[in-house]
């Protein structure tokens, strides 16, 4: 059985790429196969979108993709434990920022101790991925668990059609004010209500598309609107590296996605959607679920 993990990103137009303030970050990349008899194993993937009006928000936003695909497992399923996570991060970003200042080699315009110190805010969704191993064989199902802050979005789809959207379900629900993780409170004030969770099951053949939130909202307008993206998003996600480029400026021309950084992470489980090997071993497994209410 075999899955394959990818990152696609693009900065806003009119930027340069060094400009790019979102992030995304995974413990796998590439094509992968699970060996027969493999315990359960987790992977993560982590996407994270820097808020444009605070400074070094790019920063902060690769820094909690990576610390959220290297936490404790628990952190995921326990808004608590999440805000322990980002908190202690917070309180290490003073040091960085110290670090950054000096490694500027440069006095700072009069501007920018103002910005600096107003600090860094981010929206991040992260997942969990985990298999089931078959009866003594590869895995036949794998369980997920996201947590996210903000408007970041997860979109489980099978057989080219939508089964979960997380934490956002429609188009309208994006606005102008997502929650965010800031850099020196993290969460503040009874901040672990900011965190939203979900859980489910995926199988064979499922894709998870994690979007940030430019993307996400055309895509859930486009499924609402009866043009599910959703195989268009896999393919070019897996297809060469100038298809997502091609893609995103042609949404941009046509009015329909807003001007933004776009970053998209494709996990494809246990082959290509569609692929008549899987189908057949998830008939079988629904076909059981069936026999055992």
């Amino acid at each position: 059985m075999t899955w394959h993990v990818t990152v696609r990103r693009l900065h806003k137009a009119g930027n340069a790429p060094d400009e790019y303030e979102d992030a995304a970050h995974t413990t796998a990349q590439g094509a992968h196969s699970e060996p027969a008899g493999v315990g359960a194993r987790t992977e993560r993937l982590a996407v994270a979108d820097g808020a444009t009006e605070s400074a070094l928000s790019g920063e902060w936003a690769r820094m909690l993709a990576q610390e959220l695909c290297e936490c404790p497992l628990r952190t995921l399923s326990d808004p608590h434990a999440f805000r322990a996570v980002v908190t202690s991060l917070a309180d290490r970003w003073p040091a960085w920022l110290r670090s950054y200042v000096r490694g500027l080699g440069r006095p700072l315009h009069y501007w920018e101790p103002r910005l600096l110190t107003d600090g860094a805010a981010a929206t991040v969704l992260a997942v969990a991925l985990a298999s089931v191993p078959g009866d003594g064989g590869p895995p036949d199902s794998w369980t997920w668990q996201a947590a996210a802050v903000g408007d970041c979005e997860l979109f489980q789809v099978r057989d080219g059609l939508l089964v979960t959207a997380f934490p956002l379900t429609t188009g309208e629900a994006f606005g102008r004010t997502p929650a965010l993780v800031h850099s020196l409170e993290a969460l503040g004030p009874g901040g672990a209500e900011r965190v939203t969770r979900a859980q489910g099951v995926a199988l064979p053949g499922d894709v998870l598309l994690l979007a940030s939130d430019a993307l996400a909202a055309w895509a859930l307008f486009a499924h609402e609107g009866g043009t599910p993206p959703w195989d268009t998003l896999t393919r070019t996600a897996r297809g060469a590296d100038t298809q997502f480029p091609q893609l995103i400026t042609q949404l941009r021309a046509d009015g329909v996605l807003r001007n933004d950084d776009v970053t998209l992470v494709a996990a494809v489980l246990g082959g290509e959607p569609g692929d008549p090997d899987t189908r057949d071993l998830r008939d079988t497994r629904e076909k059981a679920d069936d026999d055992h209410p």
